[in-house]
């Protein structure tokens, strides 16, 4: 016969786990951005960098954005524009499309980066 352990796990320390998934998710992403994208931050400090990546991942979670490429374009509006972009004026009309449920496929991230790129 086959025993179970039950492991009983504190909230403390599945918040513990969340933090550290979001801190390496953060500095992977940075290091991509920093790697694809040195016109925009070779002059960033890495800890604005980390900042502004983690802005956007926590962005992500929030509306549940899940694929890469989407959390990377999240990730490059805060890298680009700063951690209040989407509290300013000029970009008000992100967080309408984010306000959407997502769907299947999810193009909420798709359809702020082609905007964007309109200028």
């Amino acid at each position: 016969m086959v025993g179970v352990l039950m492991l009983e796990v504190s909230p403390a320390v599945i918040t513990a786990f969340e933090n550290d998934r979001v801190e390496h998710t953060t500095k992977a992403f940075a290091e991509i951005i920093r790697s694809a994208h040195p016109g925009i931050v070779n002059a960033m400090p890495e800890a604005e960098l980390l900042i502004r990546t983690r802005t956007g991942i926590e962005l992500c979670q929030r509306h549940h954005v899940q694929t890469r490429r989407d959390i990377m374009i999240l990730c490059l509006v805060h890298v680009m524009y700063g951690r209040g972009a989407l509290d300013s004026p000029d970009f008000a009309w992100i967080r309408p499309i984010l306000d959407e449920p997502p769907s299947e496929p999810d193009t909420r991230a798709y359809r702020i980066h082609c905007k964007l790129a309109e200028g």
